[in-house]
């Protein structure tokens, strides 16, 4: 529904001036906003936002949130399903599985789930060295999937984790007893910084937010 109104107010020099402007209020957000914030349903944008044509339900705002989460999602799609098509040859190599179906129907490697725990880890930062996972110069490459005990069935549930690829890497090379070991001090580095942010006098550091006291000048 479009409505006009005709009190001034500090937005435009348009609106300003007491004519009447066409408002509209969005389907997705609920919120209502000036004609101009929605997209004609023709292709005739030029002409002022309070000519008679109509316009589209959703604003531009919810529009273009909803075109990024659809571009995300298709991301996540295609990194899951890359992923799940890589692990399952090499574990076909291994004769581990017959064929890639196999991971879904009996390993529980579900498409959508896969693009959840992508989502998480993103969110969350990785679950190794408990780091957020900066995606900005890479991409998704930095995200990757480990099957945690490779000489176990690899099922989802227990035996698969989304890591980034650096511990991933290191992983790999380093002996389990070692890597053990190194994943309880992340653990414990981890808590260590809140302490010392809590209180890092206590711990021999200047807070950052205190200034150092001058001594007199006479």
């Amino acid at each position: 529904m479009v409505r006009y109104s005709t009190g001034a107010c500090a937005y435009s020099r348009a609106m300003a001036d007491g004519r009447a402007q066409g408002t509209k209020r969005c389907v997705s957000c609920g919120g209502d906003y000036l004609l101009a914030f929605f997209r004609p349903t023709n292709a005739k944008e030029g002409r002022s936002a309070n000519s008679a044509q109509s316009y589209r339900d959703r604003c531009i705002g919810c529009e273009t949130h909803s075109k990024r989460e659809e571009q995300a999602n298709q991301r996540f799609r295609r990194k899951a399903k890359g992923a799940m098509r890589r692990h399952g040859a090499k574990l076909k190599e291994k004769n581990v599985i017959k064929n890639q179906d196999v991971l879904e129907e009996l390993y529980g490697w579900s498409i959508d789930r896969m693009m959840e725990d992508i989502r998480r880890v993103l969110k969350e930062g990785c679950p190794y060295c408990l780091q957020k996972i900066d995606v900005t110069e890479q991409g998704l490459g930095v995200v990757t999937l480990d099957i945690l005990d490779p000489q176990k069935p690899p099922h989802y549930s227990t035996n698969v984790q989304w890591c980034c690829a650096r511990c991933n890497s290191e992983k790999q090379r380093t002996p389990p007893d070692v890597w053990g070991a190194r994943r309880s001090m992340w653990d414990r580095w981890r808590r260590h910084q809140d302490r010392v942010e809590d209180d890092p006098e206590a711990y021999g550091f200047l807070a950052l937010t205190k200034k150092a006291e001058q001594p007199p000048m006479f």
